[in-house]
This record gives structure tokens, C-alpha cells and sequence, in this order.
């Protein structure tokens, strides 16, 4: 895959000009961060994204965004799809945790299903990845994906370890301390390399660094 980069900064291109949904990427408080821009019934940007609820607001102007290319059709469908999915769940419990699971919105009820599943919760990025699901836009191939490494679980354990926890959360994110962990980087660089297959993990070495670069030449 040798297309360009579609990687843009909000100096590079107004928010309020995108026509399709868009995955972001930032770092706040030196933590990367993932979500979605989609459009409201009023035609505004906003940004859908997990910060252990789920918020529909303004787009923050520090992102850089990937525009993935659907069409006008198309895209009106996953906005009208997520404005609902945010309406249904944003009164919902869903807990921050590890799962990898990307099925968590049943497509019946459209509501979180994790915690009556036992799945330990979710992150931003799997928020991401589950939402375009929800859409049947595959953006990752998981199967590609390792179980968490040992840096991985250590993290995941000191984020437990800083936390007052009751003992049914505790052994829920126990349960998936070794699960695949999707990271922020790797999920806009799957939505600039995607075009019609879902991307493999050995796909995104190159298109991460060109990312991480831009983003911090700019911020």
C-alpha cells in the first residue's frame, strides 16, 4: 500500500469542511487519544469518542484527522447510524477496561453489551474500532493483532493498582490483562492505509512513524 498520506492538521483543512467520517488522533496530558468526527442533524462536526463515558462534542482543534473515503450516500448512513448509537448509550455504564472485543454494541438494541458479556470494558480505541463495526466498516483484521505484551500488562496493572476497585471490577480487567491492545496510533494509521480490506498489524510500521511525525512537527 504506497497511497499517500491522508493524515491532516486542523491548520491544514477547516473541521467543518469534511464530508465523511473521520478518525482522530491527538495527545493530550501525554496520552494518545482516538475517536470519530462525524456530522449531527445539523450538519456539525463533532467529535464521538470513549473517555470513560461516551461524549458527542465539539472537535477539538489539537487532532489531526484521517478522512476515510465513503460516499455521500454512504456517509449519511453511518452518521444517522452513530447519532444514534451515541443517543442510546450515552446515559449507559460502560466502564473503561481491556477488552479486545470489537462486537460490544448489540446490533439488535444498539446498546453496550459488555458488562452483561463480563468483558472488563473498553478504551478509545476499541470504542473507535467497535463503532465502525457497528457500521460494517472492518477497519482492522484483529486475528493480526498479538495478545498484550509484558510492557502492555505492566501498564495495565499499574492503571489497576491507581484505582479503587471492587472485587467483581477487579477480576473482570484481570480476566483480560493479556488481551490484544489496540493503541491510538495504530488505529489512525489503519484509517489511512484502509481502503476496501480490512489492515493487518505488519501493515502499519511505516505509516505510524509518518503520523507521529507530522503530529509532532506541528502540535
Amino acid at each position: 500500500m504506497n497511497q499517500p498520506s491522508k493524515f491532516t492538521l486542523y491548520n491544514e483543512k477547516p473541521v467543518g469542511n469534511i464530508s465523511s467520517i473521520c478518525v482522530i488522533f491527538k495527545i493530550e496530558n501525554n496520552a494518545n487519544h482516538t475517536g470519530l468526527i462525524i456530522k449531527n442533524e445539523f450538519n456539525q462536526s463533532r467529535l464521538l469518542h470513549f473517555t470513560g463515558s461516551l461524549l458527542l462534542e465539539p472537535v477539538d482543534e489539537r487532532c489531526g484527522w484521517v478522512e476515510l473515503d465513503f460516499s455521500e450516500v454512504d456517509s449519511e448512513i453511518i452518521f444517522e447510524k452513530l447519532l444514534l448509537l451515541y443517543s442510546t448509550n450515552r446515559s449507559s455504564r460502560i466502564p473503561y477496561g481491556f477488552t479486545d472485543h470489537l462486537d460490544v454494541f448489540d446490533p439488535n438494541s444498539k446498546l453496550y453489551n459488555g458488562i452483561d458479556r463480563g468483558l472488563s470494558g473498553i478504551s478509545c480505541s476499541t470504542f473507535a474500532l467497535a463503532a465502525l463495526r457497528y457500521c460494517q466498516v472492518n477497519l482492522i483484521d484483529t486475528s493480526t493483532w498479538g495478545t498484550a505484551d509484558n510492557e502492555t500488562v505492566q501498564w495495565r496493572r499499574g492503571l489497576m493498582n491507581g484505582s479503587t476497585l471492587n472485587q467483581e471490577r477487579r477480576s473482570a480487567l484481570e480476566s483480560e490483562l493479556f488481551t490484544r491492545r489496540y493503541k491510538p496510533i495504530e488505529v489512525i494509521a489503519a484509517a489511512d492505509l484502509f481502503v476496501d480490506n480490512p489492515i493487518k498489524y505488519n501493515q502499519l510500521d511505516n505509516r505510524m512513524k509518518i503520523i507521529a511525525e507530522k503530529y509532532a512537527e506541528n502540535k
